[in-house]
């Protein structure tokens, strides 16, 4: 486990079944944003339905959960159609954002970008960070083929990086794939951590996290399938850099930039899977509210509290993972 055993934690981060918690995964599925992939017949770009979802639901959630903030981002559908679609991006980041303001005790929210329209794209980020004080930027592993890392991205990097904004990364759907190969294997059962650890990737291999070093990107599932691949990346690195193919490149130093939540992967054996790459300091809690049962939710935050405080090498960290990283992240 890196670092674990010289990380020194103050006696207050101490866990207790009743510290705050900050979720940095709960999904935004407004009624304007369903109506808008109706019309454009993209409710099922991702393979199956969205799940049902309105403020007051989400707010009795965080209620019986006991959730003190959350910090909601768009669902995984990506509601660029074209250039025209910039406009319902705004006003759906203009929604968001009054529901911060109507709730400012309980939200935080990430704006959307109209990508592939990397202009547009760039206008947005400056309007939400800049006019709507965003508290962070929701990007997609790919946009219609348009990974992270892609250098056609980089005047967006550079904004986010003057504002050293919070990137939330999410899956997508992966580009070229036929839909076949989806009908008995969910997106979120393999693809969407099999894209977000292709767009991880890509970043690392065109140096975008050390190059855009004050970003603050959170990569979402506990790391995805980081912990196999970063070691494959370094025993690989070598052959393509020996053939010109690749530049200078730190894996460690790019890696060490990325924060990471844990949604739909909530147990001890996999935070302790991710100090391979990692340190507590950088793992943040997750619902993926709506996408799974509020009770289902609950029970494993309970079991995952449970798991930590009776955990000697983690117990430490209980609230730091809860609540204290968001904090810190986001200048709570």
């Amino acid at each position: 486990m890196k670092k674990l055993s010289s990380l020194l934690i103050p006696l207050f981060l101490c866990g207790s079944s009743q510290a705050a918690v900050i979720d940095v995964h709960n999904h935004y599925i407004g009624d304007e944003y369903v109506a808008y992939l109706e019309a454009n017949n993209l409710s099922l770009k991702e393979g199956f339905p969205l799940p049902e979802w309105s403020l007051k639901n989400d707010t009795d959630f965080m209620l019986e959960a006991g959730i003190d903030k959350s910090v909601l981002t768009l669902a995984p559908i990506h509601p660029y159609v074209d250039k025209s679609s910039a406009e319902f991006i705004r006003t759906l980041n203009q929604n968001m954002y009054k529901v911060k303001q109507d709730n400012p005790n309980k939200y935080l929210f990430c704006a959307t970008l109209p990508l592939t329209n990397v202009e547009d794209a760039v206008k947005e980020a400056i309007y939400a960070l800049d006019e709507l004080h965003a508290d962070g930027i929701s990007l997609g592993s790919n946009i219609d083929g348009q990974y992270l890392g892609d250098t056609d991205l980089e005047p967006l990097m550079k904004v986010l990086n003057d504002r050293e904004a919070v990137v939330i990364i999410h899956p997508h759907k992966p580009y070229g794939l036929a839909d076949q190969l989806f009908r008995t294997t969910p997106l979120a059962m393999f693809e969407y951590p099999a894209d977000t650890t292709r767009a991880v990737v890509n970043l690392v291999m065109h140096n975008t996290l050390v190059k855009y070093n004050k970003i603050k990107m959170v990569v979402p599932h506990g790391g995805s399938f980081l912990g196999l691949t970063i070691p494959r990346m370094k025993a690989i690195y070598p052959v393509v850099k020996e053939r010109n193919l690749v530049g200078d490149i730190d894996i460690d130093a790019n890696i060490s930039r990325l924060y990471f939540d844990i949604a739909g992967v909530q147990s001890v054996a996999v935070i302790k899977g991710m100090l391979s790459y990692t340190d507590p300091s950088k793992i943040l809690y997750g619902s993926d509210y709506p996408y799974f049962r509020k009770d289902v939710l609950i029970n494993n935050m309970e079991k995952l509290r449970h798991e930590l405080s009776s955990d000697k090498d983690l117990a430490a960290y209980e609230e730091a993972i809860f609540s204290k990283n968001a904090e810190k992240l986001f200048n709570l």
